[in-house]
């Protein structure tokens, strides 16, 4: 069965933009979008062969911006597939509920990279903040460690402790009050200062 090629998918480094007639040459092809920036048009048959990997801009295994196996690159590339890639298995909680990625940051790695930076640690991952509701953009994006994306969940319950806006977990390890028994006495009709209170 032949694959059907249709706007939006990618393909190595480029993506498909509309069916186009070559000037000189006869059969199918496409005007793809370029990781690099640049606009090039394919020929059908090599995009279903998968033997387009950019527009030129990749030489051998190397691209532009040399970054194509840094964690950096793969949190992009992955940001990108949940927003934008129907068959990505966590698009439902992303692009299936709005979540996008800005136009600067999702044609350009560049862009993307010359906003966030280098990854802090091996233990950071991209992270949605301060509205983790909201899209993948410039001010609203950051390097974050598991724990601090665990707290920015929109699911999670918060209290207020001396002033302080804090999940369920980070005023039960503040206070040492056992996390059950602080959600037991909020569910029981408790205010924050009760259910924080030791003793």
């Amino acid at each position: 069965m032949v694959m059907v090629i249709e706007p939006g998918m990618r393909f190595g480094l480029v993506v498909t933009v509309e069916q186009v007639k070559h000037p000189t040459r006869r059969g199918t092809f496409w005007k793809c979008n370029c990781d690099c920036g640049s606009v090039t048009v394919k020929y059908a048959a090599h995009l279903r062969r998968n033997e387009v990997k950019s527009c030129g801009c990749v030489k051998g295994a190397n691209r532009t911006h040399m970054m194509s196996g840094t964690p950096e690159y793969k949190a992009w590339d992955n940001a990108r597939s949940r927003c934008y890639r129907e068959k990505d298995p966590k698009y439902p909680l992303y692009g299936g509920r709005g979540i996008t990625m800005c136009d600067a940051w999702r044609g350009s790695f560049a862009n993307f990279y010359a906003y966030m930076g280098p990854r802090p640690s091996p233990e950071h991952s991209l992270d949605r903040y301060p509205n983790s509701d909201g899209n993948y953009e410039p001010g609203n994006c950051r390097w974050a460690t598991d724990e601090e994306q665990n707290n920015n969940r929109s699911l999670n319950r918060h209290v207020t402790l001396n002033g302080r806006r804090l999940t369920i977990a980070q005023a039960s390890r503040e206070t040492g009050i056992p996390h059950p028994t602080i959600i037991g006495r909020l569910d029981r009709g408790a205010t924050d200062e009760e259910a924080l209170r030791r003793g």
